[in-house]
């Protein structure tokens, strides 16, 4: 029952927006790239480090080659880490907690905005968790083994498992490299790491193996996606603060870490910066406040048998030392998409508490679950698209006779559109009297933030305005969950 209640609400918030791929500057468009070679070629020579994260860029390009480049194909491959992904959490929580713990932290974790604006769009942090998350079951599953009558053989194949899933979550993403430390102690307190660690060790090393063995033999360097993956610190980036020296390492590096642009705005100093803007997050604030308002109302049966046993003790411990080694010592861009783990605890944490809590005081917890909810359905329906703006682009592009080129960042929103990626990307060099251009506001104002110029005339223009329900219009009014919106408009400009 708990999971297909969670399934059921995650179809929901699917429903109210039912929009993958965006583009422009994030890192879907990277993604895109390596998945349209894989789709040509099989196995394309990575050129950054995100070429190299095949978890997702296989499957994207297995959709590619078999249902074509459209916006659907693309949903399915994060469609079916974001299912997994809920499905394993549901299934650990109710089994270590039980059916109510699990429909509450469900609930919580599909309708945190920093996952649930991730189910249909291609990104890696949902496959990372949904790694993490099957390592984890499968640790879980080698434990009842050998509590119950089928030791033995039964619980040495899932822990093999085990470690299998969490080098895959390493394939994902490199980060996840912290995780491992996390499991050896989980194999401490189940005073099995004598038995299990070299199994576990064993199975971890399974696909990084055969990813170095793959590199050797296509390329002659086996360590080649590890070198990519160190390196993309040297990449510029428009969230680092110029004044760091890209060619010295991040590890532990403080330059790194105070750099890094504040996802939430607040800058009080390095050493706590990264902490703060995740706790008041507009994606992450209300999970986190009420997983920690829940634990302080229940804090007295933190450790026990009531409060979880030493398992929350132990998972909230593991979550503030994979946020150390992530802020401190892998010094990453703190946003929030990179701790997806610690969102999985923060609801792992409201729902334990907040059953406890249900059977003495309801209303809290209805109140809690209810804004939660709320937030998750608002964050889909806030989500950006641009299906209208792609419609209309390739009837300007039909309609217009001159030589169109597209702005870089509006062909990137636009690719899959086979009209619009067939027209020249606008750079100095390029020949065109027209130019394509997504934007903000109006269309001086679009210019503008693309640092434009020698475009002054506006030959069509359509703003996109969206008809918001009275609730919602309500709470913008108020600043209630909701910050001002700004409004789509499509340009095409024509030189003086």
């Amino acid at each position: 029952m708990p999971l297909a209640v969670i399934l059921s609400f995650a179809c929901v918030l699917i429903a109210i927006s039912p929009h993958g791929y965006l583009g422009g500057d994030g890192d879907e468009f990277r993604y895109l790239q390596a998945a349209r070679c894989a789709s040509e070629h099989g196995f394309c020579a990575p050129v950054d480090h995100w070429w190299r994260r095949y978890p997702l860029v296989v499957p994207l390009g297995a959709a590619i080659r078999l249902f074509g480049e459209t916006p659907t194909a693309l949903m399915l491959a994060p469609l079916a880490y974001g299912l997994a992904a809920i499905t394993l959490f549901v299934t650990l929580v109710q089994r270590q907690f039980g059916r109510g713990e699990a429909v509450l932290a469900g609930i919580a974790l599909v309708a945190t905005p920093v996952f649930c604006t991730r189910l249909l769009g291609p990104n890696i942090d949902i496959p990372e968790l949904a790694f993490g998350l099957a390592a984890l079951v499968c640790l879980q599953s080698a434990a009842r083994c050998s509590a119950g009558s089928e030791a033995g053989i039964g619980a040495r194949s899932w822990i093999v498992s085990s470690g299998v899933m969490l080098g895959l979550a390493v394939q994902a993403r490199p980060t996840s490299l912290a995780l491992l430390p996390i499991f050896i102690l989980g194999l401490w307190a189940l005073r099995r790491v004598r038995a299990w660690a070299i199994p576990f060790m064993a199975g971890f090393m399974i696909p990084n193996a055969i990813e170095a063995i793959g590199y050797w033999i296509g390329m002659g360097a086996p360590l080649r996606p590890w070198q990519l993956s160190l390196a993309h610190t040297r990449i510029p980036s428009s969230s680092l603060s110029p004044n760091v020296d890209l060619t010295q390492s991040p590890l532990f590096n403080p330059a790194y870490i105070a750099g890094w642009e504040r996802s939430a705005g607040i800058s009080v100093h390095w050493t706590v910066d990264g902490l703060l803007n995740l706790l008041l997050h507009p994606s992450t604030a209300l999970t986190f406040a009420c997983g920690l308002l829940f634990v302080v109302l229940g804090w007295r049966r933190l450790g026990t048998d009531r409060g979880g046993g030493r398992t929350l003790p132990f998972l909230i411990a593991g979550g503030a030392l994979f946020f150390a080694a992530l802020t401190y010592g892998l010094a990453i861009d703190p946003e929030p998409r990179m701790f997806l783990p610690l969102v999985a605890v923060a609801c792992t944490c409201f729902g334990v508490f907040a059953a406890r809590h249900w059977t003495s005081s309801r209303l809290p917890v209805a109140v809690a679950i209810s804004l939660i909810a709320a937030k998750g359905m608002i964050a889909a329906y806030e989500r950006p698209h641009l299906s209208s703006e792609a419609a209309l682009a390739q009837s300007w592009v039909t309609a217009d006779r001159g030589k169109i080129a597209v702005e870089g960042r509006t062909s990137r929103f636009l690719t899959l559109n086979a009209t619009i990626r067939a027209l020249p990307v606008y750079a100095p060099a390029v020949i065109a009297d027209r130019l394509l251009l997504i934007g903000e506001d109006d269309c001086t104002t679009a210019r503008y933030d693309a640092g434009l110029t020698g475009w002054p005339v506006v030959k069509r223009a359509a703003a996109f305005p969206r008809a918001e329900p009275w609730a919602i219009a309500a709470l913008r009014r108020r600043q209630l969950f909701l910050a001002p919106r700004k409004t789509p408009v499509m340009c095409l400009f024509a030189r003086a």
